[in-house]
Formats: structure tokens, C-alpha cells, sequence
């Protein structure tokens, strides 16, 4: 964002909401959102498939890791602990405001997301003929 409004870069991919300041301010404007329906608190930027008629589509999301091999115990102990926090009112509260998306995601079912993710972004990645 700071490139952007500096004017080193034309455009920039970021979540509407960590724009909201600059967006607010009037140093930058939001083209579409990469999600398959608009935003409620962003309600007049457009998705790609209004804008453009593309059907893709590309989320952020948030993750605590730790060290490989961490004890299953504290794993476990660590992932109530968040689900709690992630459950609580205060945190669905500021996420829904804010314009956020949140999906709950244990490690297991995180995991697979990575993978996933990983496999679609490289299959990008050589589909482009970029090196990775």
C-alpha cells in the first residue's frame, strides 16, 4: 500500500479491509474483489465476475504455527485455546465490522487447506512459466 500511494506501483492485490484507511482517505481505489459475492461492508466494489467476468477467486487467511515436531499436547492445548478465541463474540464482532471474513479451520483440516493452496499456486506458477 505504501508503494502504491507513493506511486512506485500501479496496482496492488490486498484484502479491501487492510485498505479501508487508504481507501478512506481517498489514495486509493478498490477495482473488485477476487470472491464470489460482494463484501456487505464494502457493498459498492464489484467481484471480478461483475467486473470482468472472471470466476476466480482468491481469500486471505490467518494461521498460528509453531515448530515441526511440537508436542501433540500443546498442539491440542494451543488449538481450544484459539477455537475458543475465534468462537468469542469480541472476535466474530470486530471481524464482521471490520469486513473481514473468518473461517474456523483445525490444524488437520488447515493442513489440507495448505496443501491445497500450495498445488493451485504452483500449478499458477508453471502455468505462467515462472520458476518456483
Amino acid at each position: 500500500m505504501t508503494d502504491l500511494v507513493a506511486g512506485g506501483i500501479d496496482i496492488a492485490p490486498t484484502s479491501v479491509p487492510e485498505a479501508r484507511s487508504m481507501i478512506d482517505a481517498g489514495r486509493v481505489k478498490s477495482l473488485a474483489l477476487m470472491a464470489p459475492e460482494r463484501n456487505p461492508v464494502f457493498a459498492d466494489v464489484p467481484t471480478l465476475k461483475e467486473e470482468i467476468g472472471s470466476s476466480y477467486t482468491l481469500g486471505e487467511w490467518r494461521a498460528i504455527g509453531g515448530p515441526k515436531g511440537m508436542d501433540p499436547a500443546i498442539v491440542a492445548r494451543l488449538e481450544a485455546a484459539l477455537e475458543k478465541a475465534y468462537q468469542s463474540s469480541i472476535y466474530q464482532d470486530f471481524m464482521k465490522k471490520q469486513g473481514f471474513g473468518a473461517v474456523w479451520r483445525n490444524t488437520a483440516d488447515f493442513t489440507e487447506f495448505l496443501e491445497k493452496t500450495d498445488a493451485i499456486m504452483g500449478d499458477t506458477v508453471d502455468k505462467l512459466g515462472l520458476k518456483r
